[in-house]
């Protein structure tokens, strides 16, 4: 028998029950979360001899994704798989864009003590900021889904008190809402995959508010 897990290695869940089939001798394969562009080492969990991983094989997407963790830790066993999304993605209708900017809302790295969660808000604050210096682009800014992901109240009533009412706060499929903008601004992720693919410029900002491991 076999087990496949999404990749939540930072989760104590997952360490208990990765070392629960090795004990049972039941083969583990987890899927890498999403399309990411860089590895943290820090979520990649080792059994007690402190070289073996806790998986046993690792899927991962698109050769960069598994060149890079080839690289990282050769001695992965990597199962190569076609990105789920990439259906999709093909199948998003082009509409005409509504939006100058797509501002992703951001993910701050809590694990890291130079970041914080209300860093987020400082993130957008600092694009928009810059993008209304010369003119009064339409903005978007797009809200992951998800616990604790949403509260944009604080954001609206900041945008709302500087008079910058022409920003709106996008829910729903990201890829949909990537279509409808003419440029991207967020962090190194799964939607610089997904704005490559859909034909959108994808502008990368990365400030050390949001920790990005090294």
């Amino acid at each position: 028998s076999k087990i496949i897990v999404p990749d939540d290695a930072q989760y104590p869940w997952f360490n208990m029950l990765m070392q629960i089939t090795t004990r049972l001798k039941i083969e583990t394969i987890t899927v890498i979360d999403g399309y990411p562009m860089y590895l943290d080492i820090d979520h990649v969990k080792i059994k007690e001899d402190g070289i073996t991983p806790l998986v046993d094989k690792y899927a991962t997407m698109g050769t960069l994704n598994h060149d890079m963790h080839g690289k990282a830790y050769p001695g992965f066993r990597r199962l190569f798989i076609c990105p789920p999304i990439l259906s999709h993605l093909t199948n998003i209708k082009k509409s005409k864009t509504q939006y100058d900017f797509l501002i992703m809302m951001p993910m701050p790295n809590l694990l890291n003590p130079d970041s914080r969660w209300d860093m987020r808000n400082k993130y957008i604050i600092d694009i928009v900021s810059l993008l209304t210096l010369k003119g009064k682009p339409k903005i978007a800014i797009k809200v992951k889904p998800g616990t604790n992901l949403s509260d944009t109240k604080w954001l609206e009533n900041y945008f709302i008190k500087n008079n910058l009412n022409n920003i709106e706060f996008l829910r729903g499929d990201g890829a949909q809402a990537i279509s409808n903008a003419k440029n991207v601004i967020g962090q190194l992720g799964t939607s610089t995959y997904e704005a490559l693919i859909i034909g959108r410029p994808y502008y990368i900002y990365e400030p050390l508010d949001c920790a990005l491991a090294d």
